[in-house]
C-alpha cells in the first residue's frame, strides 16, 4: 500500500513541476527530464533504426502539393460497385470495386479504398502508393445511402483509387479451407512460410529501392494467388499508415530482413504467422 501511495504522489508531484496534464501526453523537454523515449524514438517505437528517418506521415514528408490530391470531385466518374475484400478497418470505410471503367482502367482492375478522414496518414499513404506504383486517382465522392452491397452510411469522403490487388487471404483460399477441414496443418504452416517469404521479398524490394517500408503485416492486407498447391504471389494491398517508414538511401537488405522478421520486433498479428516466419 505504501508503495502504491509513493507512486500516486510521486506523479502528481512530477505533474505539478512539469505542469502535465494527467490525460495528455508530456512535451518533449518535458519527457527527457522524466527520462522518456522523445522525438523519432517515441513515434517509431520498436522500429526505431539509425536508416529509418521517419514515419511516412510525418508532417515534414507532407509537402503543400501533397494536400491538394483529394481536390477532384469524383462523383460523376466513379461509381461503386461492391466490397472489393475485407471489412472496413480503423482507419478506412472499406475496399470497393468500380461498376465501370475509370479513365482508361478497366473497372475489374481499379479499388477504391474510402478513407474516414483527409488528414496526413491519408495524404501519405497516397505518396506512398504513388512511390510503389499503384496509384491511379484520388478526390472526394459522395456515397450513396447505407444498403446491402456497400458497408458505409451515406457521407462525402476522401476516396483513393489504385490498382487492384487480385488473389484473396491465406486463409479464404480454398486450398486452405480444405486442409483446416482435414486437420492438415502442415500444408498451413508450409503456406504461412511461403507468404512470409514473398512478402519479405517485396518489403525489402521496397525499402531498398524505394526507401518506403511496410511493416504493418496482418494476413488482412495481402492477398496471395494459389497455383498447383504453392503460394505463387503475394500482393500487399494495405500501405496506409501506420507502421509504414522512410528509410535511408542505401539501406542494406539484410537491415530491413532483420527488423521485419526478427521475432521480438516484428509487428506480426498473428501467432500464427510469427510462427510460420521460423520456417523461412
Amino acid at each position: 500500500m505504501y508503495h502504491f501511495l509513493q507512486i500516486i504522489t510521486t506523479f502528481q508531484l512530477l505533474s505539478g513541476l512539469f505542469a502535465v496534464d494527467v490525460y495528455a501526453l508530456p512535451s518533449s523537454p518535458q519527457r527527457r527530464m522524466l527520462g522518456l523515449p522523445t522525438g523519432k524514438t517515441l513515434l517509431l517505437h520498436s522500429f526505431d533504426r539509425p536508416w529509418i528517418l521517419k514515419s511516412y506521415d510525418d508532417p515534414s514528408n507532407i509537402t503543400p502539393a501533397d494536400k491538394t490530391v483529394f481536390a477532384k470531385n469524383l462523383d460523376s466518374t466513379v461509381a461503386l460497385e461492391k466490397a472489393a475484400f475485407g471489412d472496413k478497418g480503423d482507419y478506412n470505410a472499406g475496399v470497393y470495386l468500380l461498376s465501370h471503367d475509370y479513365e482508361g482502367h478497366k473497372a475489374g482492375e481499379v479499388a477504391a479504398k474510402i478513407l474516414q478522414k483527409e488528414n496526413n496518414a491519408a495524404y501519405a499513404e497516397v505518396k506512398a502508393l504513388k512511390t510503389i506504383g499503384l496509384f491511379i486517382g484520388a478526390g472526394k465522392l459522395k456515397l450513396p445511402p447505407k444498403d446491402a452491397s456497400l458497408k458505409i452510411a451515406s457521407a462525402t469522403l476522401p476516396v483513393v483509387l489504385m490498382r487492384r490487388m487480385h488473389g484473396e487471404p491465406l486463409d479464404e483460399t480454398e486450398e486452405w479451407k480444405k486442409a483446416k477441414a482435414e486437420h492438415d496443418d502442415k500444408h498451413c504452416m508450409i503456406w504461412m512460410a511461403q507468404t512470409m517469404d514473398a512478402t519479405c521479398k517485396q518489403v525489402v524490394q521496397w525499402a531498398v529501392e524505394k526507401q518506403f517500408v511496410h511493416a504493418d503485416f496482418h494476413k488482412k492486407n495481402e492477398n496471395v494467388i494459389m497455383k498447383d498447391g504453392k503460394v505463387q504471389s503475394v500482393n500487399i494491398f494495405d500501405v496506409g499508415p501506420p507502421r509504414t517508414f522512410i528509410a535511408k538511401s542505401g539501406t542494406p537488405p539484410a537491415a530491413v530482413v532483420r527488423m521485419v522478421f526478427c521475432g521480438q520486433t516484428a509487428r506480426i498479428h498473428t501467432d500464427d504467422y510469427a510462427l510460420a516466419a521460423k520456417l523461412v
